[in-house]
């Protein structure tokens, strides 16, 4: 499938928790984690929906099994591919098994298979208040042909602890802000190796997206996404050029374990990383989709963001 860059030099993200369990995990605290094959399906028939344009997709909470092929499955039938090492075996428990003795954390990403995968990286949380191994996933992708320009992109996923009991979640944003600063500095050197006319400014960018199940007023997202990292939340700014807040990401359907409505799921952008100058990304647009009763992907909404680069400015 050959690629077609956008017309307005665009690349468009997906980013979703999908509540896909392993059924030894479903219990009363999850008892709303049913119909996992037919939501998987579902899932990937969004990414696959042709007026989307859906170019990236980094997905939380895919522990394996059948419902992991389903999305494969339906991911395939569009050209879109799973990192390496997160395509999905056939078999229900060797899928499963695999994903747990690899580490992998329930993360998932898939790309376009006619942009370049120069690597893939992941890091496990040293501090967790559960045992599923959570961390974060990174790969460096050419998205040139998509945007038009010579542009390597960064992509990096995770899912943090449900609280910050114990400062688990401050202690993994941290280490987070590390493994990002790694992988730059990694992508950078990539670009030299690619393009030596190249500069980070220009032709490499950055976004990390995820699960952080951390509220925007909390004083741990004042702190540590805002302040301490300077990571841009895109649909904040987004939402903030057209005088609106933010769309909420869960509480919306009747899989989520409550009904209040709030936006813990983010996508953002960096543009500085150890010492490194980054291309800017910015949301054009970022919809969260709605989800009718009985169609629900997930007790999440996806985020669906139209990316645009420019050159970083001083």
């Amino acid at each position: 499938m050959a690629a077609a860059s956008s017309a307005d030099g665009t690349l468009t993200l997906l980013s979703l928790n999908c509540y896909l369990l392993p059924p030894v995990a479903v219990n009363q605290q999850n008892a709303t984690c049913t119909h996992q094959d037919e939501r998987a399906q579902m899932i990937g028939s969004l990414v696959c929906d042709p007026s989307l344009h859906i170019h990236v997709a980094t997905f939380q909470e895919v522990w394996g099994g059948n419902s992991a092929w389903y999305l494969q499955a339906m991911l395939a039938t569009t050209g879109v591919r799973p990192l390496p090492e997160h395509v999905a075996w056939r078999s229900n428990s060797v899928d499963i098994a695999s994903r747990w003795l690899t580490s992998a954390g329930g993360l998932f990403i898939a790309h376009k298979e006619d942009m370049q995968l120069y690597w893939s990286e992941k890091d496990v949380y040293e501090v967790s208040n559960t045992s599923s191994h959570k961390g974060a996933s990174a790969c460096l992708l050419d998205v040139s042909p998509y945007v038009g320009r010579k542009l390597l992109l960064l992509v990096v996923t995770t899912h943090l602890d449900p609280t910050n009991e114990n400062a688990s979640q401050e202690r993994q944003l941290q280490q987070l802000a590390s493994f990002v600063q790694r992988c730059a500095l990694r992508a950078a050197a990539t670009l030299v190796e690619t393009l030596p006319e190249g500069t980070t400014e220009q032709h490499l960018a950055c976004v990390v997206t995820g699960d952080m199940n951390i509220e925007e007023w909390t004083p741990l997202y004042q702190r540590a996404l805002s302040q301490a990292m300077q990571w841009r939340d895109l649909a904040a700014e987004c939402a903030a050029t057209q005088g609106q807040q933010p769309q909420p990401t869960y509480g919306l359907n009747s899989l989520a374990h409550h009904a209040e409505r709030t936006r813990i799921d983010y996508i953002f952008g960096v543009d500085r990383a150890s010492e490194l100058r980054l291309a800017r990304v910015e949301a054009v647009t970022v919809a969260v989709p709605s989800q009718d009763a009985g169609q629900e992907l997930s007790d999440h909404c996806p985020q669906i963001a139209v990316l645009r680069f420019s050159p970083h400015k001083q």
